[in-house]
């Protein structure tokens, strides 16, 4: 994580100004100050400094901002524009414009490589609470907490069909999950929700598969709440049963990711940064053999297992 926050702005005034000069008899260069105001939601202000050529005729000013936030920042607003001159007192007001900028604690990777989301960005920032978090451990366990918590999706108990997500395909519908226009998902939507708002904010995951899974322990399954048998519409069960119970379902394979070796699991639990891989496998697998007769299953899952997926390329 560099301690140097990137800015992103996505309005043309947040990088380029334009502005009339009249000229002075000599024509010569002076430093200005270039200040901006941000009002609105935000309290704080943003500075940038630039050299303003006093020729004339209509000049283009490459301007930066004087200092970065440490931490994830998100302003929006209208900003005032004033040219100052090193005289004490003498200034031009330039009247104001629209801004909105993202300060970001990296470059967004893919599938965001060549261009983020505006949307995205307001998402994370607004929806899911990342503004003022500095280290990629609190984003990646707001983001999962999140999309297990606070989206207000749930488990389909009946079939486990991906909603928002071709896995194979490295496909993810973004703008339709955002919305939460289909009130249901399965693991490959949360592993994949996880991984792309993580690559907006330049956090790098792994996308893994996990085959064979096996029984899990009581969790909080997303949107069902304590549940250890996840299909429980599907057999016309309880969402908590006997170990034995012959209705007891399983989950055959399970998607979830990973960062720095801890597992991150927005589907069940949620996990959120803070376990080994195989300190979650023991935390979510029931390994009784009892479970597992020949021949609809041979054993648990194992870590040797997880495959490791190419990242999402492609959203929709």
């Amino acid at each position: 994580m560099s301690d140097a926050f990137q800015e992103l702005c996505s309005s043309p005034a947040g990088q380029v100004l334009r502005v009339r000069c009249v000229p002075t008899p000599t024509g010569g260069l002076h430093d200005v100050l270039l200040r901006r105001e941000v009002r609105g939601r935000v309290a704080s202000d943003l500075e940038i400094t630039a050299k303003l050529p006093l020729g004339p005729g209509e000049h283009v000013v490459q301007a930066q901002f004087e200092t970065l936030p440490n931490k994830i920042a998100w302003y929006r607003g209208s900003i005032e524009w004033r040219v100052s001159f090193a005289d004490p007192g003498a200034s031009i007001a330039l009247g104001g414009s629209e801004v909105e900028v993202f300060f970001l604690p990296a470059a967004p990777i893919i599938p965001f490589a060549d261009a983020v989301w505006a949307e995205a960005l307001r998402f994370l920032c607004n929806r899911v609470g990342v503004v003022g978090l500095r280290t990629r451990a609190e984003i990646i366990e707001k983001i999962t907490r999140y999309c297990h918590t606070g989206h207000g999706l749930e488990y389909d108990t009946k079939e486990g069909a991906p909603r928002y997500g071709r896995m194979r395909a490295r496909q993810f519908r973004l703008n339709s999950y955002m919305k939460g226009e289909d009130p249901e998902c399965c693991c490959y939507d949360q592993a994949s929700a996880v991984q792309v708002f993580a690559a907006a904010l330049g956090v790098s995951t792994e996308w893994l598969y996990m085959e064979p899974y096996g029984f899990i322990h009581t969790t909080n399954l997303v949107g069902v709440g304590a549940c250890n048998n996840p299909f429980y519409r599907d057999t016309g069960s309880d969402k908590v049963v006997m170990r034995y119970d012959p209705k007891r379902t399983s989950f055959s394979n399970h998607a979830f990711c990973r960062m720095d070796g801890k597992i991150l699991d927005a589907c069940a639990g949620p996990h959120t940064g803070t376990e080994t891989t195989q300190e979650y496998i023991d935390n979510s697998i029931d390994p009784d053999p009892k479970l597992y007769p020949y021949p609809n299953w041979e054993r648990a899952g194992l870590e040797s297992d997880i495959f490791i997926y190419p990242p999402v390329t492609t959203l929709e």
